[in-house]
């Protein structure tokens, strides 16, 4: 089915003089072209069973991340979420296969409008081409997805965009140095400690507390912030993290996955040795999909170098502004 240039048009920002910069620019919708068959994931068994949508079938490039069970909790969660007639944001949009799932929604349950974008340039055009393929026209007339170089939400504010729910799914891990952020999907598992400075970085939360910051600036009244969040730091840590940057916290679901292979620990376990003689604090891992056996993330990188999988939560948490 052809799109309408009529009713979806490139809608170039103009900034205000206080702004100082232009906005970003919102990607119309296109006719889905065709792709790279290596780049092609079907993600039927990530969606939801209520996922409706035209086709399952996505576009990851290699600098892309390819939803795995991440992204399966925190669809389980969005699936939980009261979103009808609300203005949302996803920071960090990545295939764009939550978005595409909310828009997806029956028109009485949808929200009003769905902003996204990504600190990756490169991704919401990839976001873009998954909502044209999966969605209907009037379906992803729902999400505006703007383009370009994205820090956390501060984009929203030149839209004038004053949302109900901010959500995402942001890295936890600082970047090592054998890492060069941009290389493959690494915007998806790593941030630099350096721009995001805080106390709460000792446990891999510098991006998640920053984000509560921002979206306390711009959440309508009783608005909240939806995050999946690793279950590494300790569940106590996490809801403290909200507690104290004033936010209420409800988990909406809860689950344990295995450690992504492409995520490092080695930052994890250097912070933990540092800290022990400090606060004593360790992460927390699992040998067992069940969550029997607990150990720390020294252990968790012992095991990964033996060649052995190690385990840990993931919370998906709805916390409402008070």
């Amino acid at each position: 089915m052809e799109f309408q240039s009529s009713e979806f048009e490139h809608q170039d920002w103009q900034a205000s003089p206080e702004q100082g910069r232009i906005a970003p620019r919102i990607i119309r919708p296109e006719h889905p072209k065709e792709f790279d068959p290596l780049h092609a994931h079907d993600v039927q068994d990530i969606f939801p069973k209520n996922f409706t949508g035209k086709s399952t079938l996505i576009e990851v490039p290699p600098y892309g991340f390819v939803p795995d069970n991440w992204s399966r909790a925190l669809l389980r969660g969005l699936e939980k979420l009261d979103v009808a007639g609300k203005t949302i944001l996803e920071p960090g949009v990545g295939s764009g296969i939550n978005a595409a799932y909310l828009a997806n929604r029956p028109k009485h349950d949808r929200p009003k409008a769905l902003w996204a974008g990504d600190y990756d340039r490169r991704m919401a055009p990839v976001a873009a081409r998954n909502a044209d393929r999966l969605l209907t026209p009037d379906e992803r007339s729902t999400i505006h997805l703007c383009e370009g170089e994205l820090s956390l939400i501060a984009w929203a504010e030149r839209h004038n965009v004053r949302p109900d729910i901010v959500y995402g799914c942001l890295p936890q891990v600082p970047c090592p140095k054998s890492v060069h952020l941009g290389d493959g999907d690494s915007y998806s598992h790593y941030y630099e400690v350096d721009h995001h400075e805080a106390e709460i970085d000792d446990f891999g939360l510098g991006l998640q507390r920053l984000l509560l910051l921002e979206a306390k600036e711009l959440l309508a009244k009783n608005g909240s912030v939806v995050l999946n969040l690793g279950g590494r730091p300790g569940r106590d840590l996490l809801m403290n993290m909200f507690e104290k940057n004033g936010f209420l916290p409800e988990v909406l679901h809860a689950e344990i996955v295995q450690q992504h292979e492409g995520t490092k620990l080695e930052p994890l376990a250097k912070r933990e040795h540092v800290m022990k003689d400090v606060t004593g604090h360790e992460f927390e891992f699992f040998c067992d999909p069940e969550g029997n056996e607990p150990i720390n993330a020294t252990e968790a990188l012992k095991r990964r170098n033996a060649g052995l999988h190690v385990y840990h939560s993931i919370y998906v948490v709805q916390a409402t502004m008070v």
